[in-house]
């Protein structure tokens, strides 16, 4: 088969999430066919129980009716139970076929079907996008599944290297153990296909996906102790609308007068005492996110019941689970949150809150439970997209079988304190190649760089030159994020990025490419020689100076190239095709 045709046919795995994603359509439309029939049954059955009700009670003829009025309430109830059955599931049944698809496009490399690429969380530093760390075709577009915008984020930050600078999660001093959990819990969540797909559709099914949950997070951090006088009304609120309420049907029926206007009355000079400051604390809960709250508690309850055998998943999940089961209290939040919702239909909540002292008592349930978990919310959903990012990783092994996983060297073993030269490898691969090219037209290459060395390479023009370097730079980031790598083995110690690869001019500054190339180059200067011994620098730098004559361009970059290697705790790539 030609290298053209082997590029155009589908890979098995293509093929199969293909078969799957056809699968969960044809289920989602069988789905859509049944509800639109419950619907019908629905509908004549109630017909046929009304009526039948209502003519047994108007002909006083139970024994003629009683039949078909039980066939059709029976009928009526097992069709509503069979309804909100069907109309949970269809929506998820979409969501899988979808999920496949994406899957499937991102093993091909369809970049245009993936929609999230990331440029959201495009900083300052220019090696994020020389390296197509976020961006339209990058890093983050080739591994993300991550469905809530924590997610997304926490993804983008560790393709940014937050592995290497945060406060561990893990609880192991040594960096490269940190990393070797870290992988160990992404190779698992590879194994577990149905649970990666089933927390990825429950965190889409109640909008979760599309709601940006930092502002839940500040209203649950707004700790402040329920008032003494609104606990103890919300207590009392039951009994006076008991009260109120069997008054008032002791008169209608037997019209005896009971004065249940006065218990009614307290009920409204309660609402108009309580109203306002109850308002101000749960209106922020429903203008942001409480639909998504069912969902969030859906896909807790899956990481809560999950089995882990892993080292990496159960210190995760044993952190999720400390301070007791996020689902449990978040599922709290969401029935009170949807009984005070009834605040979006102007005639229910006057019936209710004036009636019922509904917003008194839900009200209070929510600053309640804002006072008792959530200075904990903030944590929990962390763990969340921190899980998230980490299933988007062991999908993208999952789906490339022929990935290796890297091996961190600690910062003490790499660079000793009182020793310029270092004969260890701060960058050790075989078989590298660049994760973003089609698997059919990779072309792999051994590469050792070592401290204090810089390695020249030369060739003609569309050699791979620059795309050796990309790979070197693409690798070393999916290696700090704790992904697989494009490589048969690579082994290499924290290092430091600084590159000069992809430089053009910026008319809004006034810099000519030239200008803007020789800042550039100076910034990678200055980071390989500010590098500790703990974070050596690796520098890339791409046909450096072309924007200049020969003679000026041979002689400022063998000053440039002196610099480097006077560097103490530096090493990296140059390339050129220009042999002076």
């Amino acid at each position: 088969m030609s290298d053209r045709a082997q590029r155009l046919a589908p890979t098995p795995s293509e093929a199969r999430l293909e078969r799957a994603a056809r699968r969960a359509q044809r289920l989602a439309d069988q789905l859509e066919r049944d509800i639109s029939r419950v619907a019908t049954a629905r509908f004549f059955s109630f017909v046929l129980g009304a009526s039948s009700t209502f003519a047994g009670w108007y002909d006083q003829a139970w024994s003629l009716y009683v039949a078909p009025a039980v066939l059709g309430w029976v009928v009526f109830m097992g069709a509503m139970w069979r309804h909100k059955r069907l109309y949970a599931l269809a929506p998820r049944a979409k969501l899988s076929a979808q999920e496949h698809r994406l899957a499937a496009a991102r093993l091909a490399h369809r970049w245009g079907e993936l929609s999230e690429g990331g440029g959201r969380f495009m900083g300052e530093d220019p090696t994020e996008r020389e390296l197509q760390v976020l961006g339209e075709v990058s890093l983050f577009k080739l591994l993300n599944t991550a469905r809530l915008a924590g997610g997304q984020a926490r993804l983008a930050s560790l393709l940014k290297g937050a592995l290497l600078s945060e406060s561990p999660l893990w609880e192991e001093p040594s960096l490269s153990a940190r990393l070797a959990l870290r992988q160990e819990a992404a190779r698992e969540l590879a194994r577990k296909r149905s649970l990666r797909r089933h927390l990825s559709v429950e965190l889409q099914v109640g909008g979760t996906k599309s709601a940006e949950l930092t502002p839940l997070i500040r209203w649950a951090e707004r700790s402040a102790p329920v008032p003494t006088y609104l606990v103890w009304l919300a207590r009392l609120a039951p009994l006076l609308v008991l009260t109120s309420w069997s008054l008032l049907a002791l008169e209608l029926s037997t019209e005896l007068k009971t004065l249940w206007q006065v218990p009614m009355g307290l009920q409204l000079l309660i609402f108009g005492l309580t109203t306002k400051p109850l308002s101000a604390v749960y209106a922020p809960l429903l203008r942001d996110v409480h639909k998504g709250l069912e969902g969030l508690t859906r896909a807790f309850e899956r990481l809560e019941r999950a089995r882990f055998e892993g080292e990496g998943a159960r210190r995760w999940q044993s952190a999720l689970l400390e301070r007791g089961a996020p689902s449990s209290h978040i599922h709290g939040l969401s029935k009170v949150a949807e009984a005070l919702a009834v605040k979006h239909s102007a005639l229910l909540y006057g019936v209710l809150a004036l009636g019922f002292c509904w917003e008194l008592v839900y009200g209070v349930k929510a600053w309640a439970w804002r006072e008792a978990h959530g200075a904990r919310l903030r944590r929990d959903l962390e763990l969340l997209y921190d899980l998230e990012a980490l299933a988007s990783l062991g999908a993208h092994w999952a789906d490339h079988a022929d990935l290796s996983w890297p091996v961190l060297t600690d910062p003490t073993h790499t660079a000793p304190q009182d020793s310029k030269d270092s004969s260890e490898p701060l960058f050790q691969a075989e078989g590298l190649a660049h994760p973003l090219f089609d698997p059919h037209s990779r072309r792999p290459n051994n590469l050792t760089l070592t401290r204090g060395a810089l390695t020249l390479i030369t060739g003609s023009n569309m050699s791979g030159k620059s795309s050796l370097m990309r790979a070197v730079g693409a690798n070393a980031t999916l290696a700090y994020a704790g992904a697989p790598v494009v490589a048969h083995h690579l082994r290499l110690a924290p290092l430091t990025l600084a590159t000069s690869i992809q430089v053009s001019d910026d008319p809004s500054q006034g810099w000519s490419r030239f200008y803007a190339e020789v800042r550039r180059i100076k910034g990678v200067i200055d980071r390989a020689e500010a590098a500790p011994a703990s974070r050596p620098a690796l520098y890339l730098i791409d046909e450096m100076l072309s924007g200049t004559n020969s003679r000026e361009r041979r002689l400022a970059s063998r000053s440039i190239a002196d610099r480097l290697l006077a560097a103490p705790y530096a090493t990296g790539l140059i390339t050129t095709h220009d042999l002076d």
